[in-house]
């Protein structure tokens, strides 16, 4: 876990030091993004979803959940500062996120290790990297259901990789589910939009 003292603009020089890092998941890679499988021992399943858009206007809704996972809206959105070293998501694209008050910030590096991209299903999966406060896996993913309704749903295996993760780890627990609620109001903010334009 890194702690740094810096501005949102300084975190570029961070992105060629853990590019050059490999992937540290500790999970089989798309892991997370297996609805209901076991997590592996030691590790934490979360996976919450929210339906964005319905009707006559879910492909527009799907459309603008797909752009605001895959453009790292739901990350900026959520109110993270993300570096990236693709502007869409890819696999190989290595992204560093900070989260913090004033020049406080804490990094999570962490690597895209599988994309999809249809009409029908879009999103991403990243891998932490060593550096990143947890162990694990994300997804982010848009599907279409059979009868047209748009679900945003973000799940993860994860487990506290830092000491000091691993001493709070209940209240990383809790900040880790307010932070997946924040992915989804900002998906359904971005969803919602495209509808109303």
């Amino acid at each position: 876990m890194r702690l740094t003292l810096s501005s949102p603009a300084s975190l570029g020089p961070a992105l060629p030091r853990c590019h050059a890092l490999p992937a540290d998941s500790g999970v089989p890679v798309g892991a997370s993004g297996q609805p209901g499988a076991a997590a592996p021992a030691g590790f934490h399943a979360l996976w919450r979803s929210a339906a964005v858009g319905a009707g006559d206007r879910a492909a527009g809704a799907a459309r603008a959940a797909a752009e605001c996972v895959l453009t790292y809206g739901v990350l900026h959105d959520a109110g993270l500062v993300v570096t990236a070293t693709a502007p869409r998501a890819a696999v190989g694209v290595t992204l560093v996120q900070a989260i913090g008050i004033g020049r406080l910030r804490l990094l999570a590096p962490c690597r895209i290790v599988a994309v999809e991209e249809s009409p029908e299903r879009s999103g991403f999966t990243y891998a932490t990297l060593p550096g990143h406060p947890e162990q694990g896996e994300e997804t982010f993913m848009i599907t279409r259901a059979d009868d047209g309704t748009v679900w945003a749903t973000v799940s993860s295996l994860s487990r506290p990789a830092a000491l000091a993760a691993r001493i709070g780890a209940p209240l990383a627990a809790r900040a880790q589910r307010a932070v997946v609620g924040r992915y989804l109001a900002a998906i359904a903010r971005a969803a919602d939009a495209a509808v109303h334009r």
